[in-house]
């Protein structure tokens, strides 16, 4: 059986090191669970003097068990560290188990058992023998085993539990996908701050915005070429942090952009082009600018990040700028050192955008009560890092939450959400994505690249390092996209010296993103997704300018009964793509502030299908 033939192989390399755990397509989660006849869930009770773990059965997932109570001999293994390293787990509070068993307790003459097991514990594996009814002994650890999943034991039973109810459940191995022929832009003068994917004229391709401290630039990719369209729309703004919504209420998008000074409006008039406006407000510093919805109507307010908080800016009709702190608290700003932008979400699952202000070592995390008011903060463990960082946020275990994904000069981390203003570490629970990324990445994004309707995620570097894209297995473990990555396919080798920056967008309107780059020297380049046989498959979701609500909105999708998680939307960004494996519906679901709840199938049969999120 392929189950044992595996088992011999794993023990035989269970000393590799997690680099080497690469993912297996020949054992997946899937086959775990075809192969399994016994798969509980366990609570591990107590380890006695002589390593001998009892765990409770809290869940028979698979099979059938007589006993309410398993044991696990520790001091079975070879391996005394080993045994210590899982005594050690367990000490400090991992004590959900999962047991894979590939027959029931099925003894055999003489009696023996003829079985052999699996434990995943802590997010990692140990080889069981079976001793008796009820009872294993531990072998050892296999790192090998991480190949079939490498996401945490708690995100592993999700796995199980939808490979159990939907026949059709998949757990991909790589991410499928190439890039099409790259596209130049020339090289951008002066330094670039960030780049980004906008919707100015709701056509399905987006914009490319380019935030510099010089000079902002926007293109358009037209007719394969990659066209510099700044002048034509009379753009003369300079960024060192910018957001784009539509500030004051007319239905067209807007850039807000503080240059350094202060902040400064750019109206956007019927005919496309723009006008400056310069305000009071912000003077004293900005470091980061997100549109919100703040209880004015169909006018988005602003949040800014600062040095001594957040900041909620509003405009009256007339553009006059009112700029108020949010309140602090008792929030030890003197404690936090460094501080960092502002990630603007409904992070708690209650329709109202709350705020996420990181600083180097921790974060203060400010509830939302309704649009435009919000509680003093608490202390939560996002952490920005230390020097130059990007972050995003992104869904990457579908459970309706925004998680946090940070790369800085001193490492990354995924910050998992678990609600209230709640946030774990769990890098180190997250599969490749743990260990192939580097410290100095400046800018992340999360996103569906490959169209499966799992949140990716694209991390750039600005030194020696090529950027890099991690596709997601389900219920936040990652692969290294390696069809897709520029050092392994030995694509453009300028970008080993860095980029400024970097992002992903359908710039050609096709229904999958695509990947941006401004280099080191400030060439721009643009790779296309490369699509077989028409448009990708894609439910592309767009909160518009002067919508109802400014947002942002958490919208929830399922394919069947599959959960996409939760879609951050926003009014400027470029549409959100959720991506189809195969033409049929998807269901969406979101709430409103106000509480009314909206609820929408979808039927996408040959390409993207554009879903405007008007307040209907």
């Amino acid at each position: 059986m392929r189950w044992l033939a595996f088992i011999v192989a794993a023990a035989a390399l269970a000393l590799c090191g997690p680099a080497d755990a690469l993912i297996n397509p020949q054992f997946t989660p899937t086959d775990l669970v075809e192969q399994s006849g016994l798969i509980l869930l366990l609570e591990v009770t107590g380890v006695d003097d002589d390593d001998l773990a009892d765990a409770a059965v809290k869940k028979v997932l698979k099979g059938e068990l007589g006993e309410g109570q398993v044991s696990i001999d520790l001091a079975a293994s070879a391996f005394p560290n080993q045994t210590a390293m899982v005594r050690g787990w367990i000490a400090a509070g991992q004590t959900q188990a999962l047991l894979f068993a590939r027959d029931v307790y099925a003894p055999q003459g003489g009696g023996d058992y003829d079985a052999a097991g699996y434990l995943s514990i802590n997010g990692q594996w140990l080889a069981l023998d079976a001793a008796g009814a009820a009872r294993w002994d531990m072998e050892q650890r296999v790192e090998r085993m991480l190949g079939t999943w490498a996401g945490g034991t708690d995100m592993l039973l999700r796995a199980v539990e939808y490979a159990l109810s939907d026949p059709d459940a998949d757990f991909p191995v790589n991410e499928g996908v190439t890039w099409d022929e790259a596209v130049s832009g020339g090289r951008v003068e002066g330094k670039v701050i960030a780049a980004q994917a906008v919707d100015l004229d709701g056509s399905r391709a987006a914009w490319l915005f380019l935030a510099g401290a010089e000079r902002d630039r926007l293109f358009r990719l037209d007719e394969g070429k990659l066209r510099d369209v700044t002048a034509g729309h009379n753009l003369n703004s300079r960024s060192a942090a910018f957001t784009w919504g539509d500030f004051n209420g007319d239905g067209r998008l807007d850039l807000a952009s503080h240059g350094g000074a202060a902040l400064t409006m750019h109206y956007q008039s019927g005919d496309g082009t723009f006008a400056g406006q310069r305000t009071g407000a912000l003077g004293g510093g900005c470091l980061s600018l997100s549109a919100a919805d703040a209880g004015m109507g169909r006018r988005a307010g602003l949040v800014a990040g600062t040095g001594a908080g957040p900041v909620l800016v509003t405009f009256s009709p007339d553009g006059a700028a009112h700029a108020e702190p949010l309140p602090t608290g008792d929030a030890p700003f003197d404690r936090l050192g460094e501080g960092g932008g502002c990630l603007v979400a409904d992070l708690d699952g209650d329709a109202v955008p709350d705020v996420l202000q990181m600083f180097a070592p921790a974060g203060l995390f400010y509830r939302g009560q309704a649009p435009g008011r919000f509680e003093a903060p608490v202390l939560t463990g996002v952490a920005k890092g230390e020097g130059r960082y990007g972050a995003c946020l992104g869904d990457f275990d579908a459970d309706g939450l925004p998680d946090v994904f940070v790369c800085a000069e001193n490492g990354n981390q995924i910050w998992q959400n678990g609600g209230g203003g709640r946030f774990s570490p769990a890098l180190h629970r997250s599969g490749e994505i743990e260990y192939i990324p580097r410290p100095g990445g400046v800018a992340a994004q999360a996103g569906d690249f490959n169209n499966d309707g799992r949140q990716d995620v694209f991390l750039a570097y600005w030194a020696e390092r090529k950027p890099q894209l991690f596709f997601n297995r389900g219920f936040r473990s990652f692969g290294h996209a390696r069809r897709v990555d520029l050092n392994v396919q030995g694509l453009l080798p300028q970008a080993l010296d860095g980029q400024q920056a970097g992002c992903l967008g359908d710039f050609n309107g096709d229904g999958a993103l695509d990947m941006a780059l401004v280099l080191a020297d400030g060439e721009l380049w643009v790779f296309p997704r490369r699509i077989e046989g028409g448009p990708a498959l894609a439910v592309a979701l767009c909160l518009p300018p002067g919508a109802p609500h400014a947002g942002p909105v958490n919208i929830r999708a399922w394919r069947r009964e599959r959960s996409l998680g939760a879609w951050v939307v926003r009014a400027g960004e470029a549409a959100t793509l959720v991506g189809l494996q195969e033409p049929g519906p998807a269901t969406l679901g979101w709430r409103w502030p106000d509480g009314q709840a909206v609820a929408k199938q979808v039927i996408v049969e040959s390409g993207p299908v554009r879903v405007l999120l008007d307040g209907e």
